[in-house]
């Protein structure tokens, strides 16, 4: 008897200890990713760096604090030009930090860009459509670059809280989705925005003091947290955006983003241009009766083909004609068609500004989460 309590004792043991999530202690991002750079300025903010040829390891030039190197790509080779010095690597450089605090600018010249700041090292390697340039960084200071990148200033404490964690969640979930670009993560909305270091004191509060939280299923693993900008009323099952159904992105009503910024755009396409796109993409006879029904498109529910034979996804008619959401309804305006649209975003997981209006009223960032995310939990920090 005192055996099987044992055992049983062990047995609920193991079945509440979480598993433990690891965090990378440095990341790599791929920084201007949507870019061709050939060709950028880099300035010691803080700290001092090492230019380090990264063919063979060795140190090419000691980098000041304020001084500026000149770097680009010339016939798939990399140049500096420091002090009218230039030296010439195959295999791209890394400028390294070497001081307790390291910040750096980093201004492209080719292209009306701006300038971005970044904490600790860089790295920039010939490519063939300009250079691809990395970011390493550690993990929670990239964080808060993506906090104040995906949510701007003057939010509630409560939502930064939240775009914290599902922010360091999602880079969890998606770490290796450029390994094979020699680096982790890009800086777009493909994986997450990354436009630099955050300087705003209630994100970097934020940002430390969720620091580890995470999001995980009924099997102890981090969930994809995906997010747009506004759903329009209502989110969206993955399995009607991208390919896969998840259990934890199911579409929910959402009420508190109706009234926000975001809810709703207009857009006219003229009727002869969104003829011609039927004609060439629909696949079947089209006529007037076709034209008729999906010129007068409504949604009283989210649908997810633009037309009734199921041949245009709605997806991709938003990518086609640039549009915020596939949620609109259609309206023939004489040689228009009007587009009156609610939401921004693909409306799958975390509605940003529904969650920005929930932090506001006082929920939660665990209430939020359980709202958007169905089965998921907030694992914190001090649980493992």
């Amino acid at each position: 008897m005192i055996k099987l309590f044992v055992i049983a004792v062990f047995c609920l043991l193991l079945s509440v200890t979480p598993v433990k999530i690891e965090n990378p202690d440095i990341i790599k991002i791929g920084i201007f990713s949507r870019y061709n750079i050939d060709e950028f300025n880099f300035s010691a903010l803080e700290g001092s760096y090492y230019v380090i040829d990264n063919n063979n390891g060795e140190i090419i030039k000691d980098i000041k604090q304020f001084e500026n190197v000149l770097v680009k790509q010339t016939d798939n080779q990399i140049k500096i030009v420091l002090n009218n010095d230039t030296i010439t690597t195959n295999e791209g450089i890394t400028f390294s930090g070497q001081s307790f605090k390291n910040t750096f600018l980093i201004n492209p010249i080719n292209g009306n860009i701006g300038f971005r700041i970044y904490d600790d090292d860089l790295s920039a390697n010939p490519g063939f459509q300009g250079m691809t340039v990395i970011n390493s960084v550690p993990f929670e200071n990239y964080i808060a670059g993506v906090v104040q990148s995906e949510s701007g200033f003057g939010r509630h404490p409560e939502y930064y809280n939240l775009q914290a964690t599902i922010s360091r969640t999602y880079a969890i979930k998606n770490l290796n989705r450029h390994i094979h670009e020699d680096f982790h993560l890009c800086d777009e909305v493909h994986c997450q925005a990354y436009y630099g270091k955050s300087l705003y004191p209630a994100i970097i509060f934020a940002t430390e003091y969720t620091r580890g939280d995470v999001i995980i299923d009924k099997n102890n693993q981090p969930i994809n947290t995906v997010f747009h900008a506004n759903c329009g009323g209502t989110t969206v099952n993955s399995e009607h955006v991208w390919i896969n159904a998840s259990t934890y992105l199911k579409s929910v009503k959402d009420t508190f983003c109706i009234d926000m910024p975001g809810s709703k755009w207009e857009k006219t396409i003229s009727e002869e241009l969104l003829r011609q796109y039927l004609q060439h993409n629909l696949g079947v006879k089209f006529n007037d009766s076709i034209a008729n029904s999906i010129f007068n498109l409504t949604q009283t529910q989210r649908k997810f083909f633009l037309d009734p034979y199921e041949k245009i996804h709605l997806g991709r008619f938003r990518t086609d004609f640039d549009l915020r959401s596939t949620y609109f309804d259609m309206i023939p305006q004489g040689d228009s068609i009007l587009l009156k649209g609610r939401g921004y975003g693909h409306g799958v997981g975390l509605c940003q500004e529904g969650a920005m209006r929930m932090a506001e009223k006082g929920i939660s960032r665990d209430s939020i989460i359980r709202f958007y995310y169905k089965d998921a939990k907030l694992e914190t920090s001090d649980n493992y």
